[in-house]
């Protein structure tokens, strides 16, 4: 296997990593178990949510870069679960800011506390390449990001 396809063969498996059962989310339900069953995408949410408190969809979508009509489907489905609520506001009832139950900011503080976590080992990870290296690093990580935001497969 050449170095280009050992890369494509490894961003696979990091894809393949991010599921319902993986390490993370086990971490994560080990120090809350009401998180089982939750998403990366929801675990996103919640935290978001948690830094931002009373924040409407709008900025949710726009800081997580996801479709409104995502989000949506899945604020419902945390409301549901009872990790979210609605909050409306006083002076114009059509504004919507979403809050986290107690239940939420539980999961938001297990799913913070792994998020410093991974980002303190990859720092130490990146910290073992140069100034040119990381460059070139943040340059594919780049067009890695355009691929998978891309919806044009023909």
């Amino acid at each position: 296997m050449d170095k280009a396809q050992n890369i494509i063969y490894t961003y696979r498996h990091l894809l393949i990593l991010d599921n319902e059962t993986d390490a993370e989310k086990d971490w994560i339900i080990r120090k809350e178990p009401a998180a089982k069953g939750l998403n990366t995408l929801q675990l996103n949410i919640i935290s978001y949510i948690k830094k931002n408190d009373y924040c409407m969809s709008s900025a949710i979508a726009a800081n997580l870069d996801i479709l409104r009509g995502t989000l949506s489907k899945q604020l419902t489905f945390l409301r549901k679960k009872g990790f979210i609520e609605v909050k409306y506001d006083q002076a114009d009832k059509r504004v919507k800011y979403h809050t986290l139950t107690m239940s939420g900011i539980n999961i938001a503080k297990a799913h913070l506390a792994l998020v410093k976590l991974k980002d303190e080992k990859i720092q130490a990870c990146i910290n073992e390449f140069s100034l040119e290296e990381i460059t070139t690093i943040e340059k594919f990580m780049t067009q890695l990001l355009k691929v998978e935001s891309s919806t044009n497969y023909d």
